[in-house]
């Protein structure tokens, strides 16, 4: 099996570009600057396990509309993103697979929005440090 072809590797990309040549396949990503249009380009990989992001992100809830269609996602970095809310926590209710998401110092979101996503993921671990702040 070649690099490119090896789903489990987690790839380092900060581009539109280098998310559109990934393998379709491509299971694990470290994203830099997180942005809706970057989420956008991440749909296409319909086998994505894990997300994680570096810097602050940009994304607000038209992003978390998209997330909330990775049927696969175990493991989603959203620390640090201001533009996302409780409504668009909503999005996520469906992630069956969720074991792990970090939505730490998002100030636009509440105690009572992860109190109801807790409900409703009772399977994942939340990490919700600063929310609010």
């Amino acid at each position: 099996m070649t690099e490119e072809s090896n789903p489990d590797e987690q790839r380092r990309v900060e581009t539109i570009e280098e998310i559109t040549a990934l393998p379709l396949n491509t299971e694990s990503i470290f994203i830099s600057r997180l942005t809706d249009l970057k989420v956008e380009a991440l749909s296409r990989l319909t086998q994505l396990r894990i997300l994680f992001q570096d810097g602050n992100s940009q994304i607000t809830d038209a992003a978390l509309s998209v997330i909330g269609n990775m049927m696969y996602l175990e493991f989603l970095d959203l620390e640090w993103s201001a533009g996302i809310t409780d409504q668009g926590l909503q999005r996520l209710y469906g992630l069956a697979t969720l074991r792990w998401l970090d939505v730490g110092f998002c100030r636009s979101i509440t105690s009572n929005g992860v109190a109801a996503l807790r409900s409703a993921l009772p399977l994942c671990e939340i990490d919700d440090d600063g929310i609010g702040k």
